[in-house]
């Protein structure tokens, strides 16, 4: 086996301290090298990762074996595929990039990528003893065309036996039904999306993760209240008050028992106590986005001036973060004036429900009405004109925060 080279990244990941019950076949879609991949990573916010990246020379390692990688994130589509869907998730999984090569239009990997990447498999599937029926694609667990050449069941039958030393093996199947095999249980709180997929995270109509239930989306910031849980497959699905059904996966939304937008008398964010060594981690730990524009508000709020992101001005907020010092963005000891409106909403939809979600803001019916009052508008009970009226400010950025 080749040796492993390491580029960890800083940044694009998570951690988990727990070892991968899976591991997950990807090809990395485009033409480039293990290095270049492993370089592409490092230090810059992706929103996507992997731990391995193979090519026909070289193996890089990205992330850590014992954290989440961002790999198999994102919706089911409405496909054959996703039969782990649910299952086999960022958290459990250690994922494995492959790279490829172009000829004539069409996607061909090098033998010896083949070889190095069933070194890297079996060297793994030995330390953290992990079966053959869980080396599975990209595919088996969302549905996505990954790898290459390789969705069709025969071609990955094949593959499989290269990859793990074992044939005729079978991928591992859940159960036949995706349904709840458990009753609703009383669980109330708040979930906070964390997902940042352009796809945006699926909600259901029914306690399932098909595709053919999915009701609507939401997307990252967006809060939506807890009223039960049932379990599907093995792990959880919120139920929300609005009667959806969402995923419980920490990796996809972060709960709390109490509303993250309450208002609070703290002009500071909450104390991190974690480990990591990475502000991105810290701030999505204490539930607080983590993106660079963010990041450079934060900085400014702390007194860092011309943030670009480096290794010491993230250390200083890091700092900050675990001693429960770091300011908020926009508080009174580091601005002399906050905003007193909500971010205009410039899209087009004609719900101010789907308008407060698109902007990161509660839109349970609670929190409508004390917008509702905020704006002038009396005794809401949600009629139609009550709405548009919310919707017109909120368009104009004239609605006032509750």
């Amino acid at each position: 086996m080749l040796p492993i080279n390491r580029k960890i990244t800083k940044v694009n990941f998570n951690d988990r301290n727990t070892n991968p019950k899976y591991i997950v076949i990807h090809y990395v879609g485009a033409v480039s090298t293990a290095a270049n991949n492993a370089s592409y990573f490092y230090n810059t916010y992706r929103g996507a990762s992997a731990h391995y990246f193979v090519d026909e020379k070289s193996i890089w390692q990205v992330v850590e074996d014992n954290d989440t990688a961002w790999s198999v994130g994102g919706n089911k589509y409405n496909n054959d595929g996703g039969s782990l869907y649910g299952v086999a998730r960022n958290s459990n999984t250690l994922n494995i990039e492959m790279c490829v090569k172009k000829k004539d239009g069409k996607w061909y990997y090098e033998p010896k990528t083949l070889d190095n990447t069933a070194d890297l498999v079996r060297a793994k599937m030995k330390q953290y003893g992990i079966p053959a029926s869980r080396v599975i694609r990209h595919y088996d667990v969302t549905g996505k065309t990954c790898p290459a050449n390789y969705t069709n069941d025969s071609a990955w039958k094949t593959l499989h036996a290269k990859l793990t030393g074992q044939s005729n093996v079978d991928t591992e199947k859940p159960s036949s039904s995706t349904s709840a095999s458990g009753k609703l249980e009383n669980y109330s709180g708040y979930i906070t999306v964390t997902y940042d997929g352009s796809d945006k995270l699926s909600y259901h109509k029914t306690p399932d993760f098909n595709a053919n239930s999915v009701a609507g989306t939401v997307g990252k910031g967006s809060v939506l209240t807890v009223v039960g849980r049932i379990k599907v497959n093995g792990t959880y699905m919120y139920k929300t008050k609005a009667g959806w059904y969402i995923t419980s996966a920490s990796e996809y939304v972060k709960y709390t028992k109490d509303n993250p937008l309450k208002t609070s008398t703290s002009n500071y964010y909450p104390k991190y106590t974690g480990n990591s060594d990475s502000i991105v981690t810290g701030l999505n730990a204490v539930g607080v986005d983590s993106s660079y524009s963010n990041r450079k508000k934060i900085a400014t709020a702390n007194g860092i001036s011309g943030y670009s992101g480096t290794a010491s001005q993230n250390t200083k907020m890091l700092n900050l973060l675990k001693q429960g010092k770091l300011k908020k963005v926009g508080s009174t000891s580091s601005s002399t004036t906050t905003t007193s409106y909500y971010k205009k909403y410039t899209g087009k939809s004609n719900s101010i429900s789907d308008a407060l979600n698109s902007i990161g803001v509660d839109n349970s019916y609670d929190n409508r009405k004390k917008i509702a009052k905020k704006n002038g508008i009396s005794n809401y009970s949600g009629t139609a004109s009550q709405n548009e009226k919310l919707l017109s400010l909120l368009k104009q950025g004239k609605l006032k925060k509750a």
